[in-house]
């Protein structure tokens, strides 16, 4: 595992957390990486699952609800632009937002499906 790889779980956490910095990164793209200014980018799949990855570290779970929360938060809304990348397959549209712009997603649980390949 990846945590066993920086040999101390702790390490693992710091580098997950510069990955939340804001003006650590910034982009000049445009798409999913507009305007972004960390290195995280909720608007690219392969970063959806970034937050959840404190949930791998004893007693720091709460990290993922508080990361996830922010990333929602953040990034999207109900109005034009709402969403912070390319919904080219509706992976972005999971996150729900009702006429009142209430979001109802797994993401404000701190919760992520993962499933395991061996």
């Amino acid at each position: 595992m990846l945590i066993d790889l920086m040999s101390r779980p702790e390490i693992f956490e710091s580098h997950l957390d510069t990955m939340f910095i804001p003006q650590l990164s910034s982009s000049t793209a445009e798409g999913n990486s507009a305007g972004r200014s960390m290195i995280f980018n909720p608007g690219n799949e392969p970063s959806f699952m970034t937050p959840f990855l404190y949930n791998y570290v004893k007693g720091r779970q709460w990290k993922s609800i508080v990361r996830a929360r922010h990333s929602v938060d953040e990034f999207y809304s109900n109005g034009r632009s709402g969403l912070p990348g390319n919904d080219d397959a509706g992976t972005l549209s999971r996150v729900d937002l009702d006429d009142d712009g209430v979001v109802s997603c797994h993401d404000t649980a701190g919760l992520f499906v993962v499933e395991s390949v061996v």
